[in-house]
């Protein structure tokens, strides 16, 4: 008796759709969970940022007798004020996170932060602790609407963009003293310049050191470093180079103003007045004075985050 052999039977072209559309299904559902893992890794990391930052800051309290760094040094032209060398505050705390190699190699002496050799090549130095990871941009934007600045460029006039910092100074809140009476009480600020002027009651100030004693608010209910890494198609990143101090009037590079709640545009000639944002959602890392790390949501309420970001107003601060 012959003996049939029965053929393998292949998959039929709707069995294998079936099969293609159950495949995209899952990796459909898997997709989102990736993101969100991913994301939480980065603002993770980024907070991660922040606290060595933040514990660098206070390595160079220890190291300077009780002050906090200045917003940088500013260069008054003429005028006797040492140093002048126009550096940011991310210089002077590199040996606190590891890079007194780095630190010792920029020029600190008398002049704008771009001459003699302190932008070039320096400013081409990428340090990833001043950056956070979710941002998509960590150089400074050569087009609109970020608009260059020539001044960074290394070499100038029209070299390479540098890297940027995504890591700010709190200079200090703007606007109505909460429950300050009728008319309210103003903040203290200095009207300099065009670009938003400069907050007085912030750690981060452009004319002198803030000791610890100075934070009758308290350390723990002030801000000391806020995140800005995000983008916004009105007024782009504007990002600088992460070596940019104070200007001899109108801004310093390396701090803001809280004016405005996080994640809103503001107008690009308010540079010190720019909010604070990130690509996280929902809000922003920042560290407070006395090292720890907070995730402040997009919606706190804007008297309460004018307050955490004086040192002496003397708000009652709720939870935020």
């Amino acid at each position: 008796m012959a003996s049939h052999r029965r053929r393998p039977r292949g998959f039929t072209l709707i069995e294998l759709l079936v099969v293609i559309a159950i495949i995209a299904i899952l990796i459909g559902l898997l997709l989102p969970a990736v993101q969100k893992v991913r994301e939480a890794a980065g603002r993770t990391r980024c907070q991660n940022n922040l606290k060595q930052m933040a514990l660098a800051v206070h390595g160079y309290i220890d190291s300077s007798g009780g002050n906090f760094p200045k917003a940088g040094d500013p260069l008054f032209t003429g005028a006797a004020s040492s140093p002048n060398s126009q550096l940011s505050f991310h210089v002077y705390i590199l040996p606190h996170i590891e890079m007194g190699a780095l630190y010792d190699l920029i020029n600190k002496s008398d002049g704008n932060y771009y001459d003699k050799g302190k932008n070039d090549p320096y400013g081409l130095t990428r340090v990833p602790l001043y950056l956070c990871p979710s941002s998509p941009k960590d150089k400074m934007g050569t087009a609109a609407p970020d608009i260059d600045n020539g001044e960074d460029y290394v070499p100038q006039p029209k070299g390479q963009p540098p890297y940027t910092t995504h890591y700010y100074g709190i200079a200090g809140p703007k606007g109505d003293i909460p429950n300050s009476g009728s008319p309210p009480k103003q903040y203290d600020w200095n009207n300099t310049g065009g670009h938003g002027g400069f907050a007085r009651q912030g750690i981060f100030q452009r004319d002198r050191f803030v000791k610890v004693t100075d934070v009758v608010d308290g350390t723990s209910n002030t801000l000391l470093l806020g995140e800005m890494s995000g983008t916004n198609p009105l007024n782009g990143t504007r990002f600088r180079t992460w070596l940019r101090g104070c200007d001899d009037a109108p801004v310093c590079g390396t701090t803001k103003n809280v004016v405005n709640t996080m994640n809103s545009p503001s107008p690009p000639t308010t540079f010190s007045d720019m909010s604070l944002s990130s690509t996280h959602h929902a809000g922003a890392n920042f560290a407070l004075a006395d090292g720890s790390i907070r995730f402040i949501n997009e919606m706190i309420d804007l008297d309460t985050y004018r307050s955490i970001a004086s040192r002496n107003g003397g708000e009652v601060v709720g939870s935020y």
